[in-house]
């Protein structure tokens, strides 16, 4: 996935491939949101610290418009359906896939959410209509504090292949690295991707029937990228309700 830097700025068509800025939904998908909770810090047996996180918008990652990248040919693989749209939401200020409704993962915090159906902090949806239904939609609620301040303006994608490395591939690596003179990361594609090698500071096991949906170069704080990643299985049968969510943290 490229930034097309030259319609930077542009207004973007309603229905093209982009990042961030609003997403173009259909009537019959709302604005996605995440759930208020309350997140108490414990510290022995007293209470350390309380917060209270209100109900939020979660915010666009990237819309792919899935007829615009099967015309590249980009999905070597054709992993992907050939029409429809693909959203990447994601509220991730607070490291979790899933917000347990009594207990947040970490021995020290619980979280008690309000309401559990939205209790999920990134989501994916994929949908097949008509695209003509399209309409750019504005956020009811304010976004969380700390959510990835670039990806407030817009900008359009364009899709192209490009050279990974697996790790088949990777059995003659420092070989490899010796003769062509470069570090090990530079034979990764290191920025927003779909597929390929997932491109990390702190590896996560995503097991070997996981694949490396998207990963979309982050930079704000501490945050390298953040991905998502799906079974195989499920995306044979384009079930991208199961993809999952992770932010590497340098």
């Amino acid at each position: 996935m490229r930034n097309k830097a030259e319609l930077r700025g542009k207004v973007i068509p309603v229905g093209a491939s982009k990042v961030g800025g609003f997403p173009d939904l259909p009537p019959e998908i709302e604005y996605p949101e995440m759930s208020g909770f309350t997140r108490t810090r414990l510290k022995g047996q007293r209470k350390d610290e309380v917060e209270l996180v209100p109900e939020s918008s979660m915010q666009l990652m990237a819309q792919i418009n899935l007829y615009e990248l099967a015309q590249t040919g980009a999905d070597l693989e054709n992993f992907l359906p050939k029409r429809g749209m693909l959203y990447f939401f994601c509220n991730g200020c607070y490291g979790c896939d899933v917000f347990d409704v009594n207990s947040y993962p970490g021995p020290n915090d619980k979280i008690y959410v309000d309401t559990p159906e939205k209790a999920q902090i990134a989501k994916v949806i994929y949908w097949d209509g008509d695209i003509t239904t399209l309409c750019r939609k504005e956020p009811k609620l304010s976004y969380l504090d700390g959510i990835m301040k670039c990806l407030k303006k817009e900008y359009a994608l364009d899709f192209c292949s490009d050279d990974n490395y697996d790790e088949e591939m990777l059995e003659n690596l420092d070989e490899i690295l010796d003769i062509l003179e470069i570090e090990e990361n530079d034979l990764c594609y290191t920025h927003d991707k779909l597929f390929g090698v997932p491109w990390t500071v702190n590896p996560r096991d995503m097991g070997g029937d996981d694949v490396n949906l998207l990963q979309m170069r982050d930079g704000e704080g501490s945050v390298v990228s953040d991905f998502w990643a799906i079974n195989k299985k499920d995306l044979a049968d384009w079930d991208f309700s199961a993809a999952r969510f992770w932010e590497d943290v340098d």
